[in-house]
């Protein structure tokens, strides 16, 4: 996780929350470096969806995106995940 960039977010009550983070050792601090274009969060009977878009230029070299997927039960940036998951999303050159 150390140098990935990490969006991460919850939906609480009182506030919906999207960051975009450095990954520091096995923890992360706020990225300095934007690549969002859009994103959403939306908690629905206890499952929240988190969506985003980033600039297709990145990607249209055939460079993978590579993903680690994970979630937690606490609405809060800082709580370790339950579970996780990787994937890669390879583009076609």
């Amino acid at each position: 996780m150390h140098g990935a960039h990490i969006i991460i977010g919850y939906d609480a009550l009182s506030s919906q929350v999207i960051s975009e983070e450095t990954g520091r050792g096995h923890g992360h601090s706020p990225s300095s470096t934007k690549l969002l274009s859009q994103s959403a969060i939306k908690e629905s009977a206890g499952k929240t969806t988190l969506e985003f878009s980033l600039p297709a230029s990145n990607y249209s070299s055939g460079r993978d995106l590579r993903l680690i997927v994970a979630y937690g039960t606490q609405d809060n940036l800082r709580s370790k995940h339950l579970r996780y998951d990787s994937h890669t999303i390879a583009f076609q050159k």
